[in-house]
C-alpha cells in the first residue's frame, strides 16, 4: 500500500469511528433524557404485554407490525426488563447500536469497506435517530433489511445449504418484523436471481425465488387481522400519489434543504452507471468475471426493483405515510449504493478521496441539525398531566383533543379529575379507528362532551383542554356531522374530526369568559407529533 494510500485509509478509519462513537453518545442522551413514551409505543406496549398470547393475538388489528416485534418487547418485559422508561427505552438503545453495527457489518461483508456514506445517508439521519431509538418495529425492520443484503449477496454468489438456510431465517424475519419489508425481501431476492440469471445457472436462479416465497407464505397468518382491519381502515385511507410519495421520502432525508436529495440522486445514478460499465468490461482486479457480472446485475436490480416496488406498496396501501415508513428503504437503497460503488471503483485513489470528501463535507452540514435535534423527546404528556394532576380540582373536567392523545394521557394521568377524549372513546388503550368509525354513523358523538362542557360551567367548575379545538372568532355556531355512509364527507376521519371538535369549542366560547394558557416547564426538544399545549377555561364568577 502507497503512502498516500495508506493515508486515505486512516482518514476513512478516524471518520467512520469517529461518526460512530458520536451516534452512540447520542443514541446514549436519547436514552438517558428522553425515555418517555408516546402514543404509538403505548399502543404496542399494550399488545406486546397482554396476559396471553392468545389475548396479544386478537389485538393483532391494531398493530401496524407483525408478530416479531411485539413478541420482542413481551419478552424484554417478561425478563423484568420493562419496569419503567428507561428500561423500556434500553431496549430501543439497543436496537439503535444494532443499526451502527449492521452497517459496518454489511459493507465489510459485502465490499471489504467502511460504511462511510451508509452512516452519513442513513445512520446520521435526524429520523433515523428518532425512530430507530423508539419502542416500534421500524428500527430493527431496517437492521433485518441490512443483514439480508449480505445474506442475498453471499447467496448470488454462491448457492450452500448454509447459505440459503441464512438467507431464509432473515428473509422471514423481515417479513415477520415489518409488512413493507417483503418489498425488500422481494428486490433482493428478484436482485439474487437476475445474478444468477445472467450467468445462465437457472438451478441456482431458482433459490432466492423459493425462499422469498417461502417468506410470502409466512404472511397468511395475518389474512385474518388484516380482513378485519380493512372493515374500518378507511376513515385513515388517502389519495396517495407517487408525487406524495416523493414529498414524503424527501421530507424523510433531506437536513437543512435540499443537498441530501441531490446526494442520494446523485449517487444513485453514478451507482447505476458504474454497475454497467463493470458489466461491459467484465472481471476487474482479483474478481473473476463470474463474481463481477454477479455484482453488476445484483446490486442496480434490487435498487431499482426495490425503489420501485416500495412506492407501488405504499399507493396500494393508501396510508398517509410518515418519515419511518422509509427507514428500510433507506438503509437498503444505502448499502446497495455504497457496494456497488465500491465494488466497482474501490480500486481508485481518487474515488476514495471523492467519498471521503462528500462524507466530510456532509456532515459539517448534517452536525449542526444534529446537535439542534438531540435530545428528542417523543411527548410532553407526562409533564401536562403531572401539572394537571397538581392543580386540576375534582369538580372539573379534562377535554383531550384530538382522541388519540387519550392513549398517551392516559397511560400517564394519576389525577382524580375526570377527562374525555374529543370523541370520547370506550378504549384508550390502542389506536381505535374502528370505534371512531361507529362514532361517525351517529348524529350525537360529541353531544354528551358538550353538555358536559356546559355543565361543568355552569357550576363555575374550569375545563382543561390538552391539545387543540378550532377556536373561532364571534363563534359561529358549529355545522352538524352528516351521517356516513351517506355523507359528502365520505369516510374522513379528518373531517369528521374538525366538525366534532368544532361542536365541542362551541359550547366552550359559549359559556366560559376566559381563556388561560397554562405555562409548562421547558423540555427542550419534543417530538411535532406529541407536543401539547395545555388550556383553561372558566366562565364568569
Amino acid at each position: 500500500m502507497s503512502r498516500r494510500a495508506s493515508l486515505v485509509a486512516g482518514c476513512e478509519w478516524a471518520v467512520a469511528l469517529g461518526l460512530a462513537l458520536a451516534l452512540l453518545w447520542i443514541h446514549g442522551e436519547n436514552w438517558l433524557h428522553a425515555p418517555w413514551l408516546w402514543r404509538d409505543e403505548i399502543s404496542t406496549l399494550h399488545i406486546a404485554t397482554q396476559p396471553t398470547l392468545g389475548e396479544l393475538w386478537s389485538r393483532m388489528e391494531w398493530e401496524s407490525s407483525p408478530l416479531l416485534w411485539p413478541l420482542v418487547l413481551r419478552t424484554w418485559s417478561g425478563l423484568g426488563l420493562g419496569a419503567n422508561a428507561l428500561s423500556l427505552r434500553a431496549l430501543s438503545l439497543a436496537v439503535g447500536v444494532g443499526i451502527l453495527a449492521s452497517l459496518f457489518y454489511a459493507l465489510r461483508r459485502v465490499a471489504a469497506t467502511l460504511p462511510l456514506l451508509s452512516l452519513l445517508l442513513v445512520a446520521a439521519n435526524p429520523n433515523v435517530i428518532r425512530i430507530g431509538d423508539t419502542l416500534r418495529a421500524y428500527g430493527l425492520g431496517l437492521v433485518l433489511a441490512t443483514l439480508l443484503v449480505v445474506a442475498l449477496w453471499r447467496l448470488a454468489l454462491r448457492v450452500t445449504r448454509r447459505e440459503a438456510i441464512v438467507a431464509a431465517l432473515l428473509a422471514i424475519a423481515s417479513v415477520q418484523c415489518l409488512y413493507h419489508n417483503a418489498v425488500v425481501v422481494l428486490a433482493l431476492c428478484t436482485g439474487c436471481t437476475a445474478a444468477w440469471g445472467v450467468r445462465g445457472r437457472l438451478r441456482e436462479a431458482a433459490v432466492p425465488l423459493a425462499i422469498g416465497g417461502l417468506a410470502a407464505l409466512t404472511l397468511l397468518p395475518y389474512l385474518g387481522p388484516l380482513g378485519r382491519a380493512r372493515a374500518w381502515n378507511i376513515v385513515i385511507l388517502a389519495p396517495v400519489d407517487f408525487a406524495w410519495l416523493v414529498a414524503k421520502l424527501r421530507a424523510s432525508i433531506e437536513i437543512d434543504g435540499p443537498w441530501l436529495s441531490f446526494l442520494w440522486g446523485g449517487l444513485a445514478i453514478a451507482s447505476l452507471v458504474a454497475c454497467a460499465l463493470q458489466f461491459r468490461n467484465g472481471a476487474r482486479g482479483t474478481e473473476s468475471v463470474d463474481e463481477n457480472r454477479a455484482g453488476a446485475v445484483f446490486f442496480p436490480v434490487a435498487l431499482v426493483v426495490g425503489v420501485a416496488a416500495y412506492a407501488t406498496f405504499l399507493i396500494l396501501v393508501g396510508y398517509p405515510t410518515q418519515a419511518w415508513y422509509y427507514l428500510s428503504l433507506l438503509g437498503l437503497g444505502a448499502v446497495l449504493i455504497e457496494s456497488s460503488l465500491q465494488r466497482a471503483l474501490g480500486a481508485s485513489f481518487s474515488w476514495r478521496v471523492i467519498r471521503l470528501g462528500i462524507v466530510v463535507g456532509g456532515l459539517a452540514l448534517v452536525v449542526p441539525a444534529i446537535w439542534r435535534g438531540q435530545p428528542a423527546r417523543m411527548t410532553n404528556l407526562d409533564r401536562v398531566a403531572a401539572t394537571l394532576g397538581a392543580q386540576a380540582d375534582p369538580g372539573d373536567l379534562i377535554l383531550v383533543a384530538p382522541w388519540y392523545l387519550g392513549i398517551s394521557f392516559e397511560h400517564y394521568y394519576t389525577g382524580k379529575t375526570p377527562w374525555l377524549s374529543v370523541p370520547d372513546l370506550a378504549d384508550h388503550k390502542l389506536t381505535r379507528y374502528d370505534l371512531v368509525k361507529d362514532l361517525m354513523s351517529r348524529p350525537d358523538a360529541v353531544r354528551p362532551i358538550a353538555d358536559r362542557v356546559q355543565e361543568t360551567l355552569q357550576r363555575r367548575g374550569s375545563v382543561w383542554l390538552v391539545g387543540e379545538l378550532p377556536l373561532m372568532a364571534g363563534n359561529p355556531p358549529a355545522d352538524a356531522p352528516p351521517i356516513a355512509p351517506d355523507s359528502p364527507l365520505g369516510w374522513s376521519e379528518l373531517a369528521y374530526q374538525f366538525l366534532w371538535s368544532r361542536a365541542v369549542a362551541h359550547r366552550l366560547q359559549e359559556h366560559a369568559d376566559r381563556l388561560t394558557r397554562i405555562p409548562l416547564e421547558d423540555l427542550g426538544v419534543v417530538s411535532p407529533f406529541e407536543n401539547l399545549p395545555l388550556y383553561r377555561f372558566d366562565a364568569a364568577p
